[in-house]
């Protein structure tokens, strides 16, 4: 997968990141970006406030890309969902790409 804005997954991903407040930059510019440099991960917490952050992001990006677009799950439950990208999101260095590729697995878009 190529991060592109005719990729639903990718333009999904980015959008539903940029509402929730995670990412503040422009689509091409995101595309370097790594989940360390998501506002969830604030420089100075400790761990506990770390995973905490971490899963209010979480649950803001499920609630988000479900309820403003036109999203479901993709045979999962919103726990397996959720555990993923809890563990996705808690790893610093993987990248906003990876995350897309993650959410294709995830969640099924309708436009596609």
């Amino acid at each position: 997968m190529d991060w592109s804005k005719e990729n639903s997954y990718c333009l999904k991903t980015w959008t539903v990141l940029k509402i929730i407040g995670e990412i503040h930059y422009d689509f091409q510019t995101s595309k370097k970006l790594l989940v360390k440099n998501f506002s969830c991960w604030q420089r100075g917490i400790n761990e506990r406030q770390l995973k905490k952050s971490i899963q209010n992001a979480i649950k803001k990006f499920d609630e988000t890309i479900r309820t403003n677009s036109n999203v479901s799950y993709n045979n999962l439950t919103q726990k397996e969902v959720l555990d993923s990208l809890s563990n996705f999101f808690s790893e610093p260095n993987n990248s906003i790409l990876k995350l897309a590729i993650l959410i294709s697995k995830l969640y099924k878009i309708s436009e596609l």
